[in-house]
């Protein structure tokens, strides 16, 4: 409507419209989007005994008596383009004049909002004076600061039942497709807080979905399509009234009242007023208070970051900056624990390396891996799967939780899981543990992403400067899920290849009995597995060939000077051990198994020390030619030492491409620098 001028009108509003607001007899002001007066009438000058040039740029509660301004402020603030409200008010005098009750009509006029004033009628006044009353005791909980949050919600929904007449109150929280209910008050205790049910059995479901206040004073009349929901027949729900809270500008909870029946009138627009009223309050004290968390907990972040560096200077040892990481975010105030683990590949759990602020678990931190691929099963393992961070934001009512996380007697209700990166390698996984609901928005992601990337640049240093003064080497997990089909029970072990030339290898390895069905048709699914041959009797493992037209992840890795400890094919997923020395380049690693086994990823990365026996056997095997070696190998794994001989020197020439009188020249050459090595004095 425009800005003010010297006599209470607006400098914009045509003079037509201006002696129309004076002619008429209702008691008219006009609200700024400051809470201020920016017009009047004559009328409403004349109530006050004041001047319209003393009215203008007032606070509104300078003629509304408390807590009635504060309240139609809000109001007014809160109103929709075109939307209108209607509150009762007690209007103010002059100075020796006694307040004046009325009904007060608001429509939205742009920034601004209009406010029609009436007088009550003789009937009236006990319905204001209970209102009044109401917004008092409303007020006085709501500027009580001794009180926490949920002791005022609390509070409210006491006042909010009276105010309704029903026999539930409940304020619940929107958590994907279900509803968790925070706060309650039940005649029979027939709902409770903690409770989670499907949103899609609830009234309250059309409240979200409509992102306003919703009556029903009858549901099986007025939405009969609404009567079969949920437990309405066995908790005796007839009538309903709701408002949705906002939080940042979506619907996150319900403030709901229900029952047989309102109160003996039904619902009045008074009750529809005053639930709406509150259900905004809640949002915005909601807001303020994520608000200030979000800032805390970054602020506090910040200073584990700090001391995590501060780690990295002082050249920590891995545990050292592992406890660091885990003692600064428990021991802030916006974390109630955490916990760091290393994944281990074959039993698919956590090894707990560090922990603080929760007791440590007395077994393996289980990790519940779902085998459909899918991240159903937490935070945990979809961070692993991923390499990103992951949370569950409200673990309450979640059945998976026990089987990831040790929560003991805890009050957490948001866990981030934030895997330990560096170069592609994963180190670990940190789990962050918080009280706070719906945690870890996005500045607060973001610093965790860093923490977790700072740890493991940490951890990399660390284990660089202990390779350096020891002799280890980098050992890698990868797993690939699902990667051949199961035809049985067993595991099948794939433990060595021989190149043989011009792009052909043998492969050995053992399988288990149970699992020979599973090779056999994996094999079958494999281009580049020319022949397969499964050979032995020894009880419930077997030994198998394979000939190859193509280069195995064995080789590939010996092609970069990597080693593969181990590769496993059990359940359908495949596991592979890789060992190269320090300094390799991992990401040249990776890639490597990766071009072999697309589908495997990078799991855990440690700093493991070579035994002496490997190490001999690496000085033994670098004083054979690759034929001897190649010769050595094929009869090893082929059974030719063993007695009754698995497969003949003749046998075994031939899957080497070799005649038998070159095989046995190999062998005994090889069979003699090996006795050389285990028996001469090597000085």
């Amino acid at each position: 409507m425009g800005g003010p001028t010297g006599d209470g009108t607006a400098d914009d509003m045509p003079t037509a419209y201006r002696r129309l607001a004076d002619a008429v007899d209702d008691w008219l002001f006009v609200v700024d989007a400051s809470g201020k007066l920016s017009a009047v009438n004559d009328a409403f000058a004349q109530l006050t005994e004041r001047s319209r040039t003393s009215l203008v740029g007032a606070d509104v509660e300078s003629v509304v008596e408390p807590p009635g301004g504060e309240w139609l402020r809000q109001r007014c603030r809160s109103l929709q383009p075109a939307e209108t409200a209607q509150l009762h008010v007690t209007l103010s005098a002059g100075d020796a004049g006694e307040g004046i009750p009325c009904s007060v009509e608001l429509s939205a006029d742009g920034d601004e909002t209009v406010a029609v004033c009436k007088p009550l009628t003789a009937d009236e006044p006990n319905h204001l004076e209970r209102r009044e009353a109401t917004l008092r005791e409303t007020h006085e909980v709501i500027a009580d600061r001794e009180r926490d949050f949920d002791e005022q919600v609390d509070a409210l929904l006491e006042i909010g039942q009276r105010v309704t007449g029903t026999a539930y109150a409940t304020l619940a929280r929107i958590r994907g497709d279900d509803y968790v209910f925070e706060s309650v008050i039940s005649p029979a205790d027939d709902v409770e807080p903690g409770d989670v049910v499907p949103m899609s059995t609830r009234v309250c479901e059309r409240t979200a979905a409509r992102e306003e206040s919703l009556v029903f004073e009858d549901i099986s009349a007025e939405a009969p399509e609404l009567a079969d929901r949920g437990d309405r027949e066995r908790l005796d729900v007839n009538c309903y009234l709701g408002a949705p809270i906002f939080v940042d500008d979506e619907v996150r909870g319900l403030f709901c009242f229900y029952g047989p029946e309102a109160g003996a009138d039904g619902f009045s627009e008074w009750d529809v007023t005053f639930v709406d009223l509150v259900s905004r309050w809640i949002g915005t004290e909601l807001e303020r208070q994520r608000r200030t968390e979000r800032l805390a907990a970054v602020n506090e972040l910040d200073g584990v970051v700090r001391e995590v560096s501060d780690a990295v200077i002082d050249q920590s040892t891995r545990e050292e900056i592992e406890a660091t990481a885990c003692r600064c975010l428990a021991e802030s105030d916006s974390y109630d624990f955490a916990l760091l683990g290393e994944v281990d590949a074959e039993s698919r759990s956590l090894e707990l390396r560090s922990a603080a602020g929760v007791a440590v678990p007395s077994e393996e931190w289980s990790l519940s891996a779902p085998t459909d691929g899918s991240d159903k099963s937490g935070p945990t393992e979809a961070a692993i799967r991923h390499h990103e961070l992951r949370t569950l934001r409200d673990v309450r009512g979640d059945p998976s939780v026990e089987s990831w996380l040790p929560m003991g007697d805890s009050d957490v209700r948001s866990v981030a899981s934030v895997p330990v990166v560096y170069e592609g390698s994963l180190y670990g996984t940190l789990v962050v543990a918080t009280e706070r609901i719906e945690a870890f928005e996005s500045e607060e992601r973001a610093v965790l992403e860093h923490l977790g990337e700072l740890v493991g640049h940490a951890i990399a240093a660390a284990e660089r400067k202990r390779a350096l003064m020891s002799d280890d080497v980098t050992e890698l997990e990868f797993r690939a899920s699902d990667y051949a089909p199961s035809a049985g029970d067993g595991t099948v072990r794939f433990e060595r290849s021989v190149p043989l030339g011009d792009d052909e290898f043998l492969v050995y390895g053992t399988v288990d009995e149970g699992a020979v069905d599973t090779l056999e048709t994996f094999a079958a699914s494999r281009a580049s597995w020319t022949e397969i041959e499964v050979f032995g009797d020894g009880g419930d493992e077997r030994s198998f060939e394979i000939e190859l037209s193509e280069p195995p992840l064995l080789s590939s890795m010996a092609s970069i000077g990597a080693s593969v400890r181990q590769v496993v094919l059990e359940d359908g997923d495949l596991r592979a051990t890789v060992r190269a020395p320090c300094g390799t380049d991992v990401r040249r690693v990776i890639d490597t198994v990766q071009e072999t086994f697309p589908e495997a990823e990078p799991l855990a990365r440690r700093q493991v020390t070579r035994s002496s026996s490997a190490a001999t056997s690496s000085t033994v095997a670098d004083e054979l030619t690759d034929r001897q070696r190649a010769a050595l190998e094929a009869a090893y794994y082929a059974g030719f030492f063993e007695w009754p001989r698995e497969h003949s020197g003749e046998s075994v020439a031939d899957s080497l491409g070799v005649s038998p009188p070159t095989f046995h020249q190999h062998i005994r050459a090889a069979e003699n620098k090996v006795m050389q090595a285990f028996l001469e004095d090597g000085e």
